[in-house]
């Protein structure tokens, strides 16, 4: 007994229903994976300053720094003495304004040094006042 053969019709369309389903998860997944990275920051709060105004140069606290070398006040030190000297000169003052630390950097520092510079003088009870010199100016 022989059958009959049935030819069947190409389909012109296919089922494009799957395809959303899989592109509708990977978004679901990609959103739920976002949610779970933390990243790492420090908020940092640039004083503002009047161009008049008049700084006691013999309470302010200035932080050099560069890629190899650092100094407070013009003394040089390491970065693992900073915290215990910044302590040392932030002791006894209460007002922020007095706990203000400018820090100067040089267009060498890397920037995880330059973060971890900050981080210390948040660390130590500064506030910190980061100051860029212009080029030329």
């Amino acid at each position: 007994m022989k059958l009959p053969v049935k030819r069947g019709r190409i389909l012109a369309d296919s089922n494009l229903v799957s395809m959303g389903d899989i592109a509708f998860q990977l978004i679901v997944f990609f959103m739920v994976a976002a949610t779970f990275t933390r990243s790492m920051s420090m908020n940092v709060e640039l004083p503002s300053g009047d161009d008049n105004a008049v700084q006691d140069d013999s309470r302010s606290i200035t932080v050099q720094a560069g890629a190899k070398a650092m100094a407070v006040n013009e003394q040089p030190l390491e970065l693992d003495q900073l915290e215990g000297r910044l302590r040392e000169l932030l002791a006894g003052r209460a007002e922020g304004a007095d706990r203000v630390v400018v820090l100067v950097t040089s267009d060498d520092i890397p920037f995880q040094r330059h973060a971890a510079i900050m981080h210390i003088i948040r660390r130590s009870g500064g506030v910190v006042a980061v100051m860029y010199e212009e080029e030329g100016g």
